[in-house]
Protein backbone atom coordinates (compact mmCIF):
# COMPACT_ATOMS: atom_id res chain seq x y z
CA UNK A 1 0.00 0.00 0.00
CA UNK A 2 0.78 3.69 -0.07
CA UNK A 3 2.07 3.78 3.47
CA UNK A 4 5.04 1.55 2.76
CA UNK A 5 6.26 3.60 -0.20
CA UNK A 6 9.91 4.47 -0.16
CA UNK A 7 11.97 7.03 -2.03
CA UNK A 8 15.65 6.56 -2.75
CA UNK A 9 18.01 8.95 -1.00
CA UNK A 10 18.77 10.63 -4.33
CA UNK A 11 15.03 11.15 -4.97
CA UNK A 12 14.60 12.58 -1.46
CA UNK A 13 17.46 15.01 -2.01
CA UNK A 14 16.07 16.06 -5.40
CA UNK A 15 12.76 16.94 -3.71
CA UNK A 16 14.65 18.97 -1.09
CA UNK A 17 16.79 20.74 -3.71
CA UNK A 18 13.79 21.65 -5.85
CA UNK A 19 11.78 22.74 -2.81
CA UNK A 20 14.58 24.97 -1.52
CA UNK A 21 15.12 26.47 -4.98
CA UNK A 22 11.41 27.31 -5.36
CA UNK A 23 10.83 28.50 -1.82
CA UNK A 24 13.86 29.63 0.16
CA UNK A 25 14.21 28.71 3.78
CA UNK A 26 13.86 31.80 5.98
CA UNK A 27 17.10 32.95 7.60
CA UNK A 28 17.40 32.65 11.34
CA UNK A 29 18.88 35.61 13.22
CA UNK A 30 20.59 36.62 9.99
CA UNK A 31 22.12 33.18 9.48
CA UNK A 32 21.41 30.85 6.59
CA UNK A 33 19.62 27.65 7.58
CA UNK A 34 21.00 24.89 5.39
CA UNK A 35 19.75 21.38 4.73
CA UNK A 36 22.91 19.38 4.09
CA UNK A 37 21.16 16.20 3.05
CA UNK A 38 18.04 14.19 3.72
CA UNK A 39 16.99 10.57 3.72
CA UNK A 40 13.86 8.50 4.25
CA UNK A 41 14.17 6.92 7.68
CA UNK A 42 10.79 5.23 8.07
CA UNK A 43 7.83 3.92 6.11
CA UNK A 44 4.89 3.71 8.53
CA UNK A 45 4.22 6.60 8.02
CA UNK A 46 6.85 7.76 5.52
CA UNK A 47 9.39 9.69 7.59
CA UNK A 48 12.06 11.93 6.14
CA UNK A 49 15.02 13.06 8.21
CA UNK A 50 16.69 16.31 7.23
CA UNK A 51 20.21 16.99 8.43
CA UNK A 52 20.65 20.71 8.96
CA UNK A 53 23.17 23.13 10.39
CA UNK A 54 20.35 24.55 12.58
CA UNK A 55 17.53 22.00 12.81
CA UNK A 56 15.56 23.97 15.41
CA UNK A 57 15.43 26.92 13.02
CA UNK A 58 13.46 25.05 10.35
CA UNK A 59 10.02 26.66 10.77
CA UNK A 60 6.82 24.68 11.18
CA UNK A 61 5.42 26.26 8.01
CA UNK A 62 8.45 25.11 6.05
CA UNK A 63 8.13 21.57 7.39
CA UNK A 64 4.49 21.61 6.32
CA UNK A 65 5.52 22.77 2.83
CA UNK A 66 8.08 19.94 2.59
CA UNK A 67 5.47 17.40 3.75
CA UNK A 68 3.25 18.43 0.84
CA UNK A 69 6.15 18.10 -1.57
CA UNK A 70 6.92 14.59 -0.33
CA UNK A 71 3.25 13.60 -0.51
CA UNK A 72 3.23 14.74 -4.15
CA UNK A 73 6.42 12.80 -4.84
CA UNK A 74 4.95 9.65 -3.23
CA UNK A 75 1.78 10.16 -5.27
CA UNK A 76 -0.32 10.02 -2.13
CA UNK A 77 -1.59 13.32 -0.77
CA UNK A 78 -3.84 11.64 1.79
CA UNK A 79 -1.13 9.82 3.72
CA UNK A 80 0.63 11.31 6.72
CA UNK A 81 4.27 12.22 6.22
CA UNK A 82 6.66 13.01 9.04
CA UNK A 83 9.57 15.43 8.77
CA UNK A 84 12.33 15.15 11.36
CA UNK A 85 15.13 17.72 11.53
CA UNK A 86 18.44 16.71 13.04
CA UNK A 87 21.81 18.28 13.58
CA UNK A 88 24.51 17.34 11.10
Amino acid sequence: GHLSRRLTTSAVNKVIERSLAEHHMPTYKGREVRVLYATQTGSYPPTFTLFSNMPAAVPYTYRRYLKKRFQEELGATEIPVRIVCRKK
